[in-house]
C-alpha cells in the first residue's frame, strides 16, 4: 500500500524472477522476490475520495549456453520476471489516467531491468557455479 506523506508518496515495486537451468528432468529453478520503493510526487489532493491503480508486466528470456562444438553441447535456461506496482491517486479521471500512465511506465522499467539482471546473473551461475567444469576444460 502506498503512503502519501509530505508532498511525495512511497511506490513499492514489487519483481518476482524465476531462473531454470537445465534440460528436462535435470532443471533447477531458483524463484526470488524483491521489492523497492520509488517516491513520486504525490497524486492526492487533500480531502479527496482516493483510488488505487495497478499495473503489471511480463516478460521471459529462453536461451542456452554452449560449451563446446557439438549441436548438443549446450545448457538451456531461461528467465521469467513479473513485474507489479500499485499506487494512490484522486479518483478524478484525469488522475487515474496519468496514474494508470505512471504505473506502467515503472512496472515496464522494473521489467526490463530485472531481465537483465537475471539474465546476467543466471549466465554467471551457469558458467562459474554449477556447471563450470564443462567451461574451464
Amino acid at each position: 500500500m502506498t503512503k502519501a506523506y509530505g508532498g511525495h508518496q512511497s511506490v513499492p515495486v514489487r519483481l518476482v524472477v524465476t531462473k531454470t537451468v537445465g534440460h528436462k528432468g535435470e532443471e533447477r529453478s531458483f524463484i526470488e522476490r524483491e521489492e523497492t520503493v520509488v517516491k513520486l510526487h504525490d497524486l492526492i489532493v487533500k480531502g479527496g475520495a482516493i483510488a488505487e491503480v495497478t499495473q503489471g508486466a511480463s516478460g521471459k528470456v529462453s536461451d542456452s549456453v554452449f560449451y563446446g562444438n557439438g549441436t548438443w553441447d549446450k545448457i538451456p535456461y531461461s528467465v521469467e520476471v513479473f513485474s507489479s506496482v500499485k499506487l494512490q491517486c484522486d479518483q478524478a479521471e484525469d488522475a487515474i489516467k496519468i496514474s494508470q500512465e505512471i504505473a506502467s511506465n515503472l512496472a515496464r522499467d522494473a521489467l526490463a531491468a530485472g531481465l537483465l539482471k537475471a539474465t546476467v546473473e543466471i549466465l554467471q551461475l551457469i558458467t562459474e557455479d554449477l556447471f563450470k567444469d564443462r567451461f574451464n576444460g
